[in-house]
C-alpha cells in the first residue's frame, strides 16, 4: 500500500497533474486533449460600453459576472456576454462568450460564476473551475488563479483576453438515468478528470471512472445501499440502483457516496489536499400513475375563421391544417409526412359599392404553413409543440377607387400557430388553444387515437 501512495505521489509530482490518483492500471500517463465543438448561442447577450474606468457587467441570466478593472482598457469599447451551450468536460450549466472574442487587456479582468446548490449537485465546490476554450477546441485553465469561495457559492478566476468560458467540475456523478418507476435499474458512476500542466496552464484531458478502491460507503437518504427507496447493487466507482417494486408517490432520493484521496484542488491559486469527499446527488422515483405512457398518437387541427378582413365588407376568410404527434417512449415526434396544410379560402371573394371595388387575391400558404414540428415532454402530463411556418402572408387585396388599383395585405407573418402544450391525458378532444371573438376563431384542436 505505501508503495502504491509513493508511486502515485511521483506521478503527480513529474506530470503535475491535477486529479483523484492514477488507475493502478494506467502506466502510461501521456494525457492528451479533450477537444469539443464550440457552444451554440442561447438568447440575446447582455451588452455595455465599457471605458477607461472599468466596470461590470453581468451575464442575462444573472450567474456570470466580469469585472473590468480601471486602466484595463485604454478607451470604450462595447463588450457583450453571450449565453452559449457548455461543451466543456464535466461542464456544468451554461457557458459564456465574452465579446469581442480575443480582447486583450491591460490589467487582468475578473470572471465570476455564481452556482446554486443545483450545481453542486454529484460535485464539490471545490472542484468547480472557470475554464476557458481555445482556437483548436481544447479546454484549461490557470490553477495559479482558480478559487472557490463556499460562503457566497461563487467560482472565479482572472483573465488577461476574452474568449469563451464555462464552469465545470473534475469530480462528480454520471447517471444513467435519474427519473425511475417501479423495478426500473440503471447505472450511477463517479467520474474524474485527468488535467496536465502545459505552457503554464492545467490542460483538461480526457474523463475517466474513479479507481474501484477510491469509493465506497454508497447510500440511498443516508440509510445504507438496502432501503425502501431501492437497492444499490456493486461496489466501487460504478453501481447500479435498483427502484422498490413498489412506488406509492413522487419523492426525490439522496445518492452519496465517499471519494478517499489524496485528493488534489485549488483555493485561492494554492494547490490543497483533501483526505476524502462525500459526494451526493438526487434520483427521483415515480409511481405508475405518473408515468407517461409507451406510445401515444394524436391528431392535431388548426382552425382559423376570420371576417372583414378587406375592412371594406363582411369577407370570410378560413384557413387551417393538421397534423399527427407521436409520443414514443417518451419522444414526442411530428412525422413530416403527415402535415396537411388546407390553402385559404375566401367568400365572398369580389365587393362592388358605388365608385369602389375590391377583388381578393387568391394564395395557396395564407397564415397556416406548417412545414415541420417538434417537441417534448414537460411532464408526465402534459407536452409541448413547437412549429415552424414558411412563407405565411395576410390576405391580400386589391382595391380600385375612380378607376386608381392598388393592393394591400399581403405581409408577412410568423403563421400560426408557433407553439402549445396539450395534455397526455385526456382521452377526449381537447382545446390548448380557443378563442372566439365577434367574427374571429382561432383553435387548436387535439384527438387521442389511442386513449389507454
Amino acid at each position: 500500500m505505501h508503495k502504491l501512495l509513493l508511486s502515485l505521489l511521483i506521478i503527480s509530482l513529474i506530470y503535475s497533474c491535477k486529479k483523484i490518483s492514477s488507475p493502478s492500471n494506467n502506466s502510461n500517463n501521456n494525457y492528451q486533449p479533450a477537444i469539443t465543438t464550440p457552444g451554440s448561442p442561447i438568447g440575446s447577450p447582455a451588452t455595455k460600453t465599457i471605458g477607461t474606468s472599468g466596470g461590470s457587467l453581468v451575464s442575462t441570466d444573472g450567474k456570470f459576472t466580469l469585472n473590468i478593472p480601471a486602466g484595463a482598457l485604454s478607451n470604450d469599447l462595447a463588450i457583450a456576454i453571450q449565453t452559449i451551450t457548455n461543451q466543456a468536460p464535466g461542464g456544468i450549466g451554461v457557458a459564456y462568450d465574452l465579446l469581442p472574442n480575443g480582447t486583450k487587456f491591460s490589467i487582468p479582468v475578473t470572471l465570476s460564476y455564481h452556482y446554486t446548490p443545483n450545481d453542486a449537485d454529484g460535485t464539490n465546490p471545490n472542484f468547480m473551475y472557470i475554464v476557458t476554450q481555445d482556437s483548436t477546441g481544447a479546454w484549461s485553465f490557470d490553477q495559479t488563479q482558480a478559487d472557490v469561495d463556499t460562503v457566497s457559492m461563487t467560482v472565479s478566476t482572472s483573465t488577461p483576453h476574452f474568449s469563451s468560458y464555462a464552469l465545470m467540475s473534475d469530480l462528480q456523478m454520471s447517471f444513467g438515468k435519474k427519473e425511475f418507476h417501479k423495478g426500473e435499474s440503471n447505472y450511477i458512476s463517479v467520474n474524474q478528470m485527468h488535467a496536465f500542466q502545459q505552457s503554464g496552464l492545467m490542460i483538461i484531458a480526457s474523463g475517466v471512472q474513479v479507481p474501484d478502491q477510491d469509493v465506497k460507503s454508497w447510500s440511498l437518504n443516508d440509510l445504507g445501499k438496502a432501503t425502501v427507496y431501492g437497492n444499490i447493487a456493486g461496489d466501487g466507482g460504478r453501481v447500479t440502483f435498483q427502484a422498490p417494486d413498489k412506488i406509492d408517490q413522487q419523492q426525490s432520493v439522496k445518492v452519496s457516496a465517499e471519494v478517499t484521496g489524496p485528493l488534489y484542488a485549488y483555493e485561492k491559486g494554492m494547490k490543497i489536499t483533501l483526505d476524502k469527499v462525500t459526494l451526493a446527488d438526487h434520483i427521483t422515483l415515480i409511481p405508475d400513475s405518473l408515468k407517461v405512457p409507451d406510445s401515444l398518437f394524436f391528431i392535431a387541427n388548426i382552425d382559423i375563421e376570420l371576417s372583414n378582413t378587406s375592412g371594406y365588407f363582411n369577407d370570410g376568410y378560413i384557413d387551417g391544417g393538421s397534423f399527427v404527434i407521436t409520443v414514443v417512449n417518451g419522444i414526442v415526434s411530428i412525422p413530416v409526412d403527415s402535415i396537411q396544410n388546407e390553402g385559404p379560402i375566401v367568400s365572398p371573394q369580389t365587393y362592388s359599392s358605388g365608385n369602389t371595388q375590391l377583388v381578393w387575391i387568391p394564395d395557396n400558404i395564407g397564415l397556416v404553413n406548417i412545414t415541420s414540428g417538434s417537441g417534448f415532454v414537460l411532464s408526465p402530463d402534459s407536452a409541448a409543440i413547437f412549429l415552424t411556418h414558411s412563407g405565411t402572408v395576410t390576405p391580400k387585396w386589391q382595391i380600385t377607387v375612380d378607376g386608381l388599383t392598388t393592393t394591400f395585405g399581403g405581409d408577412s407573418s410568423p403563421g400560426w400557430p408557433l407553439a402549445f402544450s396539450f395534455s397526455l391525458r385526456d382521452k377526449a378532444a381537447q382545446w390548448p388553444f380557443k378563442l372566439y371573438e365577434p367574427g374571429n376563431t382561432w383553435v387548436i384542436t387535439i384527438t387521442r387515437q389511442n386513449p389507454r
